[in-house]
């Protein structure tokens, strides 16, 4: 089974530096040694601090938990209003890979299983499937109705439970 989507702990030099930071759980904020608040907007739309030689990105998200709980998530940590920008503790919840992806669909409005496809203006809908880890193409669709059949025929195929 893949493990991508779980936070890889920091090490050596770079656990050194983030130790040495400050935060502050309640407003989400990260604070270098000198007091500065620190972390740029990635286009993926969260909060990463660059750090260490060689350069690193860490998720703000990532720092405030461990600075909070004493340790590293164990899972992918999930913003419970949606805003990716939004690091407060009380916002954060580890969530499971397949937890998180399913919160993917729901934020688009669309049914589970079901992506918009802004490439192609005839078959603007696609869906894929997880399973055991593992992401698998279904196919591009002209109705979110039929990429939805597709999706739920493939759950059943595959004995996937959401």
């Amino acid at each position: 089974m893949s493990d991508w989507h779980i936070p890889k702990p920091p090490e050596g030099k770079l656990l050194e530096l983030i130790d040495r930071w400050t935060t502050d759980p309640k407003e989400g904020k990260v604070f270098n040694a000198k007091g500065r608040e620190i972390g740029n907007i990635h286009p993926s739309g969260y909060v990463y601090i660059s750090a260490g030689k060689p350069m690193r990105l860490v998720k703000r998200a990532n720092v405030i938990w461990y600075k909070y709980h004493n340790l590293w998530p164990q899972l992918a940590l999930d913003h419970s209003d949606r805003n990716k920008q939004n690091d407060r503790i009380n916002n954060l919840i580890p969530l499971g890979h397949r937890d998180n992806i399913s919160n993917i669909d729901k934020a688009s409005g669309l049914p589970t299983g079901v992506y918009r496809f802004n490439v192609s203006l005839t078959k603007p809908f696609y869906s894929k499937i997880w399973v055991k880890g593992e992401s698998i193409w279904l196919g591009c669709y002209e109705t979110i109705e039929e990429t939805s059949n597709v999706y739920q025929s493939a759950k059943a195929k595959y004995s996937v439970t959401d």
